[in-house]
């Protein structure tokens, strides 16, 4: 009866896809009180991070502009737009620290750096906006009328994401009137709701894009079954690549289940916990492969990997394995927080954090979700603005999950 319950468990665990926890928002990011202190960058902190204050330096490996301390705001920037609202502001920051791994699981700290005299874009559907940030590492585009809006960030290819929200491809489609979406991979993107995520994703942006949606996902399908050579990618994925701008991929929480199901049905239950951490990194792989074949096929396109929340965290798991769910969930957190980890920034992929969602928002899971594993219309509402957030978007007055304000780190 005991291992029963165990592989039960085990098998449930299995299911989990990847995520990350979730820190403090960034909406209490210090660069304020740096500005206050009369210092938006100094000689030796911009040293630690390998940037040169000189006037306006540029360090030639990050492509980092930071304005040496003036007293005053940078070139171009505009203070008074925040003020003008609804305004929307974009925060740009090197990670000084090097703790940030998506947009939900950041804490900025006084150690992070601003990055000033930046320009970037605000598309929206009456057109596009240019700003600059300012000494403060803001900038911002007040007056604007209620909808979606898209930031063109202005991240350089020779920097590395680490807050894993700056598309490469996204917002000059935006900007171009015309949005490929394809999205592949198991049941999440196809069951649940009348109307999944990625038409949901495409009916925010129906008022700023012409938007192609094509969902090629196949209920119950392993990681195997996607890579490169297999009738999946051959079929699904790769006539869809040419023209693609953005890739959605969720993937993962069969494979768990295959394992569990197998590994965990032989009774050698601490053997299964001990190989858990080697076979994520398998699947880990193989998500990698289908990544660089799609970069082959089309290298602009922006990849994006939906992390699944914490389930083990929902009423609905709560009600199913009650006094057990706390020897579960520290289990699904460390198998989650090792994918995240593992999945370097250097892959060049967004990072879509349903985990970091939750966490931060502190909404109970189990209240959009269909059954122990999918959304109801809902969940599929909150997946669809989460990966519109990942992208670049920001809401005035339409969503709150969105917002008016984003922010992005970058390595040092």
């Amino acid at each position: 009866m005991r291992v029963s319950l165990v592989v039960r468990l085990g098998a449930l665990i299995g299911l989990l896809h990847a995520a990350a926890g979730c820190n403090e928002d960034a909406a209490t990011f210090p660069f304020s009180e740096l500005a206050d202190a009369g210092s938006s960058a100094d000689a030796a902190s911009l040293d630690d991070v390998g940037i040169v204050d000189d006037a306006g330096g540029t360090d030639g490996d990050a492509g980092v502009v930071l304005r040496p301390d003036t007293g005053g705001p940078a070139e171009g920037c505009d203070p008074a737009a925040r003020d003008n609202a609804p305004a929307a502001t974009l925060t740009l920051y090197v990670d000084g620290d090097e703790t940030d791994r998506s947009v939900y699981d950041s804490e900025p700290t006084a150690g992070d750096e601003p990055i000033a005299d930046r320009g970037v874009t605000l598309i929206g559907a009456s057109g596009e906006t240019a700003a600059s940030t300012c000494d403060d590492g803001v900038a911002a585009v007040g007056g604007l009328d209620a909808g979606f809006y898209v930031w063109s960030t202005g991240v350089t290819a020779d920097e590395l994401c680490r807050t894993r929200n700056c598309p490469r491809r996204f917002a000059e489609a935006v900007a171009e009137g015309s949005v490929k979406i394809v999205t592949a991979g198991d049941s999440v993107p196809v069951i649940g709701a009348s109307v999944q995520f990625p038409d949901r994703l495409a009916t925010l942006l129906e008022g700023l894009a012409t938007v192609e949606s094509d969902n090629v996902a196949v209920p119950g399908s392993v990681s195997s079954e996607w890579v490169p050579g297999t009738s999946y990618y051959e079929q699904r994925i790769a006539p869809n690549l040419g023209d693609a701008d953005v890739f959605i991929l969720s993937l993962g929480g069969n494979d768990m289940l295959a394992y569990a199901n197998e590994a965990f049905g032989t009774g050698d239950i601490q053997g299964a916990i001990d190989g858990f951490p080697d076979y994520i990194r398998e699947v880990q792989d193989r998500i990698l492969l289908i990544k660089d074949q799609i970069r082959l096929a089309n290298p602009d396109a922006d990849l994006v990997y939906l992390l699944y929340p914490d389930y083990a965290q929902s009423s609905v798991w709560e009600e199913q394995f009650g006094f057990a769910l706390p020897i579960i969930a520290p289990l699904v957190t460390q198998a989650l927080e090792q994918i995240l980890d593992e999945i370097a920034m250097e892959e060049d992929i967004v990072i879509a954090d349903l985990f970091g969602y939750f966490n931060e928002s502190g909404e109970e899971i189990g209240d959009y979700m269909a059954d122990q594993l999918h959304f109801t219309d809902e969940g599929h509402q909150i997946i669809a603005e989460v990966i519109f957030r990942a992208l670049g978007g920001v809401s005035i007055d339409e969503s709150t999950i969105a917002g008016a304000d984003a922010w992005v780190g970058v390595a040092p």
